[in-house]
């Protein structure tokens, strides 16, 4: 398999696309949600799988990369297919009762651990809890999220074992994305109120290039933006508008040089 990037297809961005790429805002380094991920397998023994009925106090999901499986849920029986895949909530009780001898499939089970303080882990908790058994299509982002997990699975590198963690939390946000479809609720929405990517590249901008001289213009052209709308994201967000902020952030950077070097008021006037 050539895996060379002159054989992808060049990536295509439309207007809005573009505007939420620029917009994304990047948490710090720690998680959203309180997830414990239990296994992640590949399996292609079609000998192994549970024969009695049994339930678990996780959620289970399965993908059919190959042939075909069926199980019994809560009573009913389904055959997910290759290119499908299945939920199974928590306490609900199901089987495995075929398998064809040709499957490929890839099991993933995990727990959202409840917490008061993270808002987002109940709901999405909550959310599951009462979903159906599910057996629905695979999304494209779920099989480019699978495939990225097992090619950093495959490499024995130090960090693949945070990639491969990072790449499944990325496919049970898509698992959960699918169950919001089929309950027709999308309860967990962007919060607009979080500043945005453009805001927090304008700020880190002034704040790197403090002691040089610094116009409004100069950090809007920075960060791809008029000088008019950066000020519209600065009130919005600060208060301020740029110049202000420059100005604050300029008399800071000069108490602290009064305080803690031996600099006279005419260098650190000029700096």
């Amino acid at each position: 398999m050539n895996n060379t990037f002159s054989n992808h297809t060049p990536l295509r961005f439309s207007t809005d696309e573009l505007m939420l790429i620029n917009k994304l805002h990047i948490p710090e380094l720690n998680d959203p949600l309180n997830i414990k991920i239990y296994w992640f397998q590949a399996r292609i023994d079609s000998s192994s799988f549970f024969s009695k009925a049994h339930s678990h106090t996780f959620v289970e999901s399965h993908v059919i990369l190959n042939g075909n499986t069926t199980y019994a849920i809560d009573g009913k029986e389904f055959v997910a297919q290759k290119g499908q895949f299945i939920l199974i909530p928590p306490n609900m009780v199901h089987t495995q009762r075929y398998c064809s001898e040709d499957l490929v499939k890839i099991s993933l089970s995990f727990d959202i651990i409840p917490d008061n303080n993270v808002p987002l882990s109940t709901q999405m908790l909550k959310d599951i809890s009462r979903s159906p058994f599910i057996c629905d299509e695979l999304t494209e982002e779920m099989m480019l999220t699978i495939e990225l997990i097992c090619a950093q699975a495959t490499r024995r590198l130090s960090l693949a074992p945070f990639t491969v963690r990072n790449g499944i939390f990325t496919l049970i946000s898509e698992i959960y994305y699918a169950i919001n479809q089929h309950q027709h609720t999308f309860s967990q929405r962007v919060n607009d109120d979080i500043p945005d990517a453009r805001f927090i590249s304008a700020k880190k901008f002034i704040d790197d290039n403090i002691f040089i001289k610094l116009r409004s213009d100069d950090v809007a052209t920075h960060v791809h933006l008029s000088a008019k709308q950066l000020n519209r994201i600065f009130i919005k967000y600060e208060g301020i508008s740029v110049a202000d902020y420059i100005s604050e952030k300029k008399h800071v950077a000069a108490k602290e040089l009064l305080l803690n070097t031996d600099m006279s008021l005419q260098r650190i006037s000029e700096r």
